[in-house]
């Protein structure tokens, strides 16, 4: 009798700190970040972020690529922090001096993530 292969896709882990996130994101194959903006109803307000939304894909652990998630919100910050906006940017070009970082959402099209998938 021979073994069925199947393909198991695990959601992302949800980390709880940004200081976990980084410790996740060093092993990462590829960090992605996805910026969202405040919304202003006037054409000429400058953008500025809300969330940011970070990924650290293809971490090894225990012979399993996973990928980790981590959320920074506007409304999470100290409020006698300095400015969100810069603090969300910082944190962007903090993530692009790791290593291989992508822009945008991550789908869960399956064809994507076949490299990642997990076959038992």
């Amino acid at each position: 009798m021979t073994e069925v292969e199947r393909t198991v896709i695990l959601p992302p882990v949800v980390l709880e700190s940004y200081e976990e996130f980084c410790d996740m994101a060093r092993g990462a194959t590829v960090l992605t970040y996805n910026p969202e903006y405040l919304r202003s109803p006037f054409l000429d307000d400058m953008k500025r972020l809300r969330r940011v939304t970070l990924y650290a894909v293809g971490v090894m652990m225990n012979k399993i690529p996973m990928t980790f998630k981590y959320v920074l919100n506007y409304y999470d910050l100290p409020p006698d922090s300095r400015d969100a906006d810069e603090v969300l940017s910082d944190i962007i070009a903090s993530i692009q001096s790791d290593g291989v970082t992508i822009r945008g959402a991550i789908d869960s099209d399956q064809s994507a993530w076949d490299p990642h998938a997990i076959r038992p």
